[in-house]
């Protein structure tokens, strides 16, 4: 999620990753990436939303005050701690509870539709693209087979 937020406009190498490493490692239970899919995340959102819970804090772990928008947009610790508010509100705390939401059409539908509402969502959706191929999950909601 992290990384699909901070990436829209930043470099990836210089700037999302050692962000999401910033973040993540402190509260993380395991290693952050895995050869494989993993069972359960080393970082469920419900600890990161509790580890973080406003922009001001999010902001001071990831060092980094961008934002969504130069006219006007909001923090990209802003837009992240939404996404993941969203993501806990529609049952997915990790990983692990993709494969239940995509087997139900409706409940991706609605979850897609409620992340696009998050400002900063980039040119044809760029941010929430990228989160979901991140997840392993193609456009239409399904599970992308390699």
């Amino acid at each position: 999620m992290l990384d699909a937020v901070w990436s829209v406009g930043a470099d990836h190498d210089r700037v999302v990753v050692p962000l999401v490493h910033l973040v993540l490692i402190p509260g993380a239970t395991g290693p952050l990436l895995a050869d494989t899919p993993t069972s359960a995340d080393t970082h469920p959102l419900p600890r990161l939303l509790t580890r973080f819970p406003d922009e001001q804090a999010l902001e001071t772990a990831a060092r980094n005050r961008q934002r969504t928008s130069t006219r006007g947009g909001v923090t990209k610790a802003d837009a992240a701690l939404r996404y993941g508010r969203i993501l806990v509100d529609h049952g997915v705390l990790g990983v692990e509870d993709l494969p239940r939401l995509l087997a139900d059409p409706a409940s991706w539908s609605r979850l897609d539709r409620a992340l696009s509402r998050v400002p900063g969502e980039g040119q044809q959706g760029a941010r929430r693209s990228h989160f979901w191929s991140l997840c392993g999950v193609d456009d239409r909601g399904r599970i992308a087979r390699p």
